[in-house]
């Protein structure tokens, strides 16, 4: 089986096709294709990683067999945050991530996807996400997927800057003899200047802490000199690639003017750059309380002439090559030394398939259902076996639940039957029978009736509460008590008295009436009648408490 590793930059697409064997990987062949040589092949509106995914089909269309894909995800389209986990419990750290993206990412964790790297440490666990937009990864994947190149890993440079670190740890611990660990350093950084933007990543005891991304890059090089020399983009980068150079302070009295000139220009191209490198690495001594104590440099501009000694310069950390440290010290086959600054990123994504180390991967979820990203644990015989005992077990529980539930239902209706049996709810025995197939009905029947003595009950609280004596009191009071008149009957509904006075003297009930009258009563109403050999005087007013 080969492995294909492949960087898609956006200068050019670099691929390291190797295999494993005993001694660790073997190169098969190394390819890297600049974009900007298959132009005229291209649509000129076609956005970069169209093409670059059309370069890999290209590429890969010629390749049979049972290979492993592993790509670079352009870092443009990432972003990434580094999580703190204080709890032991793996699958716990792991269910507390999306909660703690809520409140660092914008726009939520439902229009992002991630990936995730947990790493045990002695107070817990600590994150590495990887994030990207839902929309444009799912655009990303589908290109990928219709051009039948869907990877079985898709990383990001974050995620192979820390493999190159747990595998130069590796080294630096197995291999005392090796150079590597004579370069070890507890801070340092990996600063990739690329065509188009510029990465860093800044380690503090062998754990990657932060990662940034700077617009300045070896494209702005290009653009000053074809600016300054009025010559085309194309000769500028040709002559960037082939002559250009950096001077320190003391090397500019050894150099002619027209030497000197074009140092000057070179520095104030990239001195945007180093502004942007000087940032971090103050944020880095200010987070972290310890300055950096190297910086290794990547990517195509770290090729131009004495740019590592310009830089320590500048600087005032010391600068080398990626290729004078770590892993690539041992690396596996023969490689040139300018090539191991180009295929590092290649290098270190075989690498860590070959040694099982574990990679961040952005196919997850329904992006990865039909891959697998390791050889198999177990036969299928194995899996259906352990699928038929699971599944069994939770057969038993269902069926066990189900006669559990069953009893306690038939003991609520044998409780409920009784109570709807009591003679006090008057329920039609048609009722009892709709209990256990149309229990709704009998709980509305249940209602009407509960209401009904709900209201009957509320009736006669409300009677209880009210003072009977009042309206007699109150005509005693007014009407003095030598009276030549009765009173036959009063009402008293708590507001409203009603009554009636009867005397032989109509007189004394029109003094009755006039009495009352005077009172200023609410709704006073009276009516004086004959009746037989008597007089009736009715009367209601209201009467407040």
């Amino acid at each position: 089986m080969k492995i294909f590793a492949i960087d898609p930059g956006s200068y050019s697409v670099k691929i390291l096709e190797m295999s494993t064997d005993r001694k660790g990987l073997r190169l098969h062949q190394q390819t890297e294709i600049v974009i900007k040589n298959i132009k005229d092949q291209v649509a000129i509106d076609q956005p970069l990683h169209i093409t670059q995914m059309e370069i890999i089909k290209s590429y890969l269309s010629t390749k049979k067999g049972d290979n492993k894909i592993i790509i670079q995800m352009p870092a443009e389209m990432l972003t990434s945050r580094f999580l703190e986990l204080p709890i032991n419990n793996r699958k716990k750290a792991e269910l507390m991530i999306p909660f703690q993206l809520e409140e660092e990412i914008p726009h939520g964790t439902v229009n992002s996807h991630y990936a995730v790297t947990l790493r045990k440490k002695e107070l817990g666990f600590k994150a590495t996400v990887h994030i990207t937009g839902l929309k444009g990864f799912d655009e990303y994947y589908n290109g990928l997927n219709e051009r039948n190149i869907v990877p079985h890993y898709l990383t990001s440079e974050l995620g192979v800057v820390e493999n190159f670190q747990e595998i130069w740890s590796y080294l630096k611990t197995h291999n005392q003899n090796d150079v590597a660990s004579k370069q070890g350093h507890s801070s340092y950084a990996i600063i990739d200047i690329g065509h188009e933007t510029t990465k860093g990543h800044f380690i503090e005891n062998n754990e990657v802490v932060s990662t940034h991304i700077s617009r300045y890059a070896g494209k702005h090089l290009t653009e000053s000199l074809s600016s300054t020399y009025n010559i085309s983009e194309e000769e500028a980068q040709e002559y960037k690639h082939q002559n250009s150079f950096f001077l320190t302070e003391s090397q500019y009295a050894e150099v002619d003017k027209d030497q000197a000139d074009f140092a000057l220009i070179m520095k104030q191209a990239i001195t945007p750059l180093i502004q942007d490198i000087k940032r971090w690495e103050i944020g880095h001594r200010v987070k972290h309380g310890k300055a950096i104590g190297v910086i290794y440099i990547t990517g195509g501009p770290s090729k131009i002439k004495n740019i590592s000694n310009f830089l320590t310069q500048i600087l005032k950390i010391k600068v080398f090559p990626l290729s004078n440290s770590g892993p690539l010290f041992a690396i596996d086959f023969p490689l040139e030394e300018s090539h191991r600054q180009s295929f590092w990123s290649c290098y270190i994504m075989g690498k860590a398939i070959s040694q099982k180390i574990s990679i961040s991967n952005l196919l997850q979820g329904i992006y990865s259902k039909n891959f697998s990203t390791g050889l198999p644990l177990h036969s299928i015989t194995f899996l259906a076996q352990r699928t038929t005992l699971i599944a069994s077990i939770i057969i038993c529980a269902l069926i066990t639940e189900r006669i559990m539930l069953t009893n306690e239902r038939n003991q609520l209706y044998l409780k409920t039957s009784r109570i709807l049996k009591s003679p006090q709810l008057a329920l039609h025995q048609k009722d009892l029978r709709n209990l256990k197939q149309r229990p709704a009905l009998v709980l509305k029947e249940v209602k009407s009736k509960s209401n009904e003595l709900d209201k009957e009950v509320n009736l006669v609280m409300g009677k209880a509460h009210i003072n009977g004596l009042s309206p007699i009191v109150f005509l005693s009071k007014n009407l003095g008590q030598n009276l030549n008149a009765d009173l036959e009957k009063i009402s008293y509904d708590g507001m409203q008295v009603k009554g009636q006075f009867s005397s032989n003297m109509k007189e004394e009930l029109a003094m009755i009436k006039s009495k009352l009258e005077s009172l200023g009563l609410n709704k006073l109403d009276t009516v004086i009648e004959k009746t037989g050999n008597k007089n009736i005087m009715a009367f209601n007013f209201q009467l407040t408490e």
